[in-house]
């Protein structure tokens, strides 16, 4: 099903034209891949009514204005009722400053969340800096029409924007507080089930502030993650699960059993297969290894207290099987094959092995497709809430303790860690669960080997201004980059560590990369 395609439109004066074609250029790539069209004014055809091209430009998904002396000074005769009508109806409009000025000043402009964060202009920018800071705003950008995309599918009953301007409008100063856009938000919208499920804020405050990608130099808003947050759906009834987990000592073997418990819920898929959800209370984490962990990684640090909200994630990696039974459902935004699984027991049948040869645009699809389908808020889990659920507590470099044994994970135990036993060698996935003692003290099976695990995070060189409540860091770093986690069957013990990271790039598919769900909470569950 082909994906319809959003629209831009960038407003800038003409003073201002070099830096729109630079925004522009990065706009057009961008839109290649996520489908949506860039709108200038030199999209404007010679000959045709400026004033009606202006009206139809107006109407984008998303509005960015190039704010600088000129622009305020022009202010673009004509704009000033279309930008009302689209205030009024609480549609992204996103200025974006180009040089210094008093824009602050503004009544109407004041308000808004700007680009570059902060709001500091692409003058004030060194050489060295102007091009990330030009193509990290472009990005910024294009998160916030994906995130139109979403609203797009508001359910039936919604109204549809068909805002009317006449010469007689009110100055945009006269647009009341509440339908403008605040410093807390990208956009402010009437519907609030279509905002939940945009998922688009910038967060100025303690927790979410932090340090835009070594060009900033300033606190930056935290663009959250552009899908769904917060289950409009109830959950399914939880139940009660019992279960076992171990502790090894530093020679692999068993040093102590616990018995644990956790709620649970099952997310029926079809007849055969069906998702089981582990419910995880809130809590705070040390994220990342000491310098002293044995195979340590620098990216692993700096080390850092999280605090995570309670959600729910999958207590195995997805199956062959689930994978199957979605990849069946309408797509939202791609097709996803059937079965690509390497591992396959018998061609064309899917089993309880974990799924593999999945890109992070796929697994992020299978997860698009069980939004639709449930009305439940399923998405990838970030990187902290994948650590804080495989650490389960454990502050060692395993969930079981200080080394890792093939009674307890899938994985190459041939070059033992630490003091462990030489174990066996797998050249396969395993089913997942398929080890009985391979359970951490959340309940989660196979956080250790079996497969890597897409989340969803861009790839940053270390923690630096990392953010601090748990949700995906999508500010900077490397979007060419999808982060995983938890090591893979062909592995070697260090590598599939708690606070191991890894990455690819978002359309590679290999035979050991798979993933887990993560499900946001309905209020009346997160008690």
């Amino acid at each position: 099903m082909a994906q319809a395609r959003l629209r831009l439109s960038l407003f800038h004066c003409p003073g201002d034209a070099v830096w729109a074609e630079r925004m522009t250029a990065h706009l057009n790539v961008l839109g290649e891949v996520q489908r949506f069209d860039v709108w200038t004014e030199h999209s404007i055809a010679p000959g045709a009514d400026r004033r009606v091209e202006l009206a139809y430009a107006a109407l984008a998904d998303v509005v960015a204005l190039l704010i600088s002396v000129d622009w305020l000074q022009s202010q673009l005769k004509g704009l000033d009722a279309l930008l009302l009508a689209r205030l009024r109806a609480a549609r992204p409009t996103v200025p974006v400053i180009v040089s210094p000025c008093a824009w602050q000043h503004i009544d109407w402009l004041k308000d808004l969340a700007a680009l570059p964060p902060g709001g500091r202009a692409f003058t004030s920018f060194g050489p060295a800096q102007l091009d990330d800071a030009i193509a990290h705003t472009a990005q910024a950008l294009a998160d916030i029409v994906a995130c139109a995309r979403v609203r797009s599918a508001a359910p039936a009953g919604e109204p549809a924007w068909e805002p009317t301007v006449s010469a007689s409008e009110a100055p945009i100063s006269a647009v009341p507080a509440v339908a403008r856009v605040g410093p807390r938000s990208v956009v402010r919208v009437r519907s609030l089930w279509a905002w939940l499920a945009c998922g688009v804020s910038f967060v100025l405050g303690v927790s979410g502030a932090r340090i835009w990608p070594h060009i900033a130099g300033g606190l930056a808003p935290r663009m959250v993650q552009p899908v769904p947050r917060g289950s409009a759906a109830p959950l399914p009834a939880t139940t009660a699960l019992r279960f076992e987990s171990v502790r090894l000592g530093i020679d692999g073997q068993i040093a102590e059993r616990r018995e644990y418990g956790a709620r649970v819920f099952a997310q029926a898929l079809s007849e055969r297969a069906e998702l089981e959800m582990i419910v995880l209370p809130a809590g705070t984490f040390l994220m990342g290894s000491p310098p002293n962990e044995p195979a340590r990684a620098p990216d692993e640090g700096p080390q850092r207290l999280v605090h995570v909200a309670a959600f729910a994630i999958g207590r195995f990696e997805v199956t062959q099987e689930e994978w199957y039974a979605v990849a069946l459902l309408p797509p939202v935004e791609r097709d996803l094959p059937r079965t690509p699984a390497h591992f396959q027991d018998l061609p064309g049948t899917p089993t309880r092995r974990p799924i593999e040869r999945v890109t992070w645009h796929e697994a992020r699809e299978f997860c698009a497709r069980l939004r639709v389908r449930t009305g439940r808020a399923y998405r990838l889990p970030s990187e902290a809430e994948w650590e804080y659920a495989a650490r389960a507590g454990a502050q060692t470099p395993f969930a079981f303790g200080e080394t890792l044994t093939d009674k307890v994970a899938i994985f190459n135990a041939a070059r033992p860690y630490g003091a462990a036993p030489v174990g066996r060698t797998w050249n396969r996935t395993e089913l997942v669960g398929a080890l009985r003692m391979g359970v951490n003290g959340f309940g989660l099976a196979d956080v250790h080997g079996n497969v890597w695990e897409w989340v969803e995070d861009p790839w940053h060189d270390d923690y630096a201004d990392a953010p601090l409540d748990g949700r995906a860091w999508l500010v900077g770093g490397n979007p060419s980059l999808r982060v995983l986690r938890g090591g893979a069957w062909r592995g070697e013990p260090g590598n599939c560590r708690s606070a191991t990271r890894g990455y690819a790039r978002p359309a590679d598919s290999y035979n050991h990369l798979g993933f887990r769900v993560a499900c946001d909470l309905p209020p009346a569950a997160q008690d």
